[in-house]
This record gives structure tokens, sequence and C-alpha cells, in this order.
């Protein structure tokens, strides 16, 4: 799974609704992975190198060059990952219990084994 936490200007605020309606799922086991949070630098950092030429071979990386990134891979300030384990039938009410907590709090975005696969190849 992937989250889109809506961007804030106070960014502890913007990630705790994401956690505050995760939890009872976590302790109910329907969600039964670790769940990452990070930030913007942090994602990018994980999916491409350091844009040095972009950003005149300077650190940290200029709020334009970032702007720019984050359209590119279509982020926001925040962002969360987990895994979902079991059956698909488990998986599949797994989501729908993701997705209702999370409405109005975060895009959520399912990525199967299959899709993680075609991704991996590209």
């Amino acid at each position: 799974m992937f989250h889109h936490f809506p961007d804030e200007s106070d960014e502890v605020q913007s990630a705790c609704p994401f956690i505050d309606a995760l939890g009872p799922l976590r302790m109910r086991g329907v969600i039964d992975s670790a769940v990452h949070i990070g930030n913007d630098i942090r994602v990018l950092s994980h999916i491409q190198q350091y844009p040095w030429k972009a950003s005149g071979y300077k650190t940290p990386l200029p709020e334009s060059v970032k702007n720019d990134l984050r359209k590119r891979w279509n982020l926001q300030a925040w962002s969360g990952s987990g895994a979902l384990y079991g059956t698909p039938q488990q998986n599949a009410g797994a989501r729908q219990l993701i997705k209702k907590a999370l409405r109005g709090i975060a895009r959520v975005y399912f990525i199967t084994d299959r899709r993680l696969r075609m991704i991996y190849k590209l």
C-alpha cells in the first residue's frame, strides 16, 4: 500500500490523523507489517540518485528542484507505505478497511505483486 498525505504547514499535524486512523487496524491485525512514514526527501532518496546537476551541485536540495521532483513522481510532503500478507480474500478485506479508515485523510494506492514485478523490470 502507498499513501500520500496532504500538504500542511505543520508537518507533524499532517501525519497524526494517518497514524490515528491506522492504529486500530494495526492492533486488530488487519495490518501486520510495519508502516513506514517518510517525508518527500526520504522518498526521493529511495527512488532516484541525488540530482546534482539540477541542484547546481549544492546541498541541501533547493525547494524549486524538490518541487519539480515531487511533481514528476507525484509525491506529497509526506508518504507512508506498508505491506499486506494473507490470502487474496483477506487482503481484499484489509484493503477495504484501510481505504475506509483513510478516507478524507490520504490517497491510498495498492500495488500487487504482479505490478511490483513489472516495476522492477522497468
